[in-house]
This record gives structure tokens, C-alpha cells and sequence, in this order.
């Protein structure tokens, strides 16, 4: 595995990270759950432009639009 692989496999530990601190964040009522859930969605967003730019340094376009765009897009919403 080459370090660029790696660094992709570290995004995904990152993403499942995020996704614990977010359903913690949803669970806090106590008035800084908008700051952190912005937080993470800006984390989120960094993350994916990371894989995505990964992605296409290692020749997996194909996985850009099925993967990532969909997050994007999700985010979006």
C-alpha cells in the first residue's frame, strides 16, 4: 500500500470519527449543538475535496462520482 492509499484509509477513519462525534453532538441539548454540527460539516467537507483530489491522483475517477459527489451532494441538502 502506497502512502496515498493510506492516507485515503485514514480519511475513512476520520469520516466514522465524525460520525461518532456527531451523534454525540446531536444527543447535547444544551446550546452548542449548532457550533459543533457546523463543525463537523466543515470537517466532512474538507475530508471529501481530500479524497476526492486522492481519488484522482490515483487513477480512481470512476469512485470520485459514486463516492464522493454523493456526499457532496448529501451535505447539500
Amino acid at each position: 500500500m502506497n502512502e496515498k492509499e493510506l492516507e485515503l484509509e485514514k480519511i475513512q477513519f476520520e469520516f466514522e470519527e465524525l460520525e461518532r462525534w456527531e451523534h454525540l453532538v446531536n444527543n447535547d441539548y444544551d446550546g452548542r449543538r449548532k457550533k459543533w454540527k457546523e463543525r463537523i460539516r466543515e470537517s466532512r467537507r474538507t475530508l471529501l475535496k481530500r479524497e476526492k483530489e486522492l481519488l484522482m491522483e490515483l487513477g480512481f475517477e470512476d469512485r470520485i462520482f459514486s463516492n464522493v459527489e454523493n456526499k457532496l451532494d448529501e451535505m447539500e441538502v
